[in-house]
């Protein structure tokens, strides 16, 4: 059944339209009517036939409806416009190495680890509690070791 209202625009939001209810502002003296959708249509617009638009005036959100059926693929568009050319970048890091600096690194790290080793070495010897027998294979790795190395 249908209801009327009659309230100021201010308590529209409070009202829960139903189809066909008649609401009245008070304040601006119009006149709406509840569509079945849940939206407030001017009852004056309606009635005049003037206007092939009629003031809609917000009210209440309804529920939310199902999700409807997958459509159908549409046809391919047209290729774009070619775009702008982007702007140039940093140069890159990265960098060819060759066999002469491949040789030259591991020669290097070679030195770096023959020197670590010969430190290790020469601690161990310098402790002073070797045997004869290891302190000679100590002094055999060292003399290696800094052959090595260069040192």
């Amino acid at each position: 059944m249908s209801r009327l209202f009659a309230v100021p625009a201010s308590r529209i939001k409070q009202i829960k339209p139903t189809a066909g209810d008649v609401l009245y502002l008070t304040d601006s003296h119009i006149t709406f009517i509840c569509a079945a959708d849940g939206s407030w249509l001017s009852l004056s617009d309606l009635l005049k036939g003037e206007n092939p638009h009629v003031r809609v005036l917000a009210g209440v959100a309804g529920l939310k409806g199902d999700r409807g059926e997958k459509g159908e693929k549409g046809e391919r568009g047209e290729r774009g416009e070619r775009g702008p050319q982007g702007f140039d970048g940093p140069p890159g890091s990265v960098t060819v190495i060759g066999d002469s600096e491949l040789a030259t690194a591991v020669k290097q790290l070679r030195a770096e680890r023959a020197k670590i080793q010969a430190a290790i070495l020469m601690a161990v010897a310098d402790a002073g509690q070797l045997t004869p027998t290891k302190r000679a294979s100590v002094n055999a790795a060292l003399a290696s070791l800094r052959r090595v190395a260069g040192i």
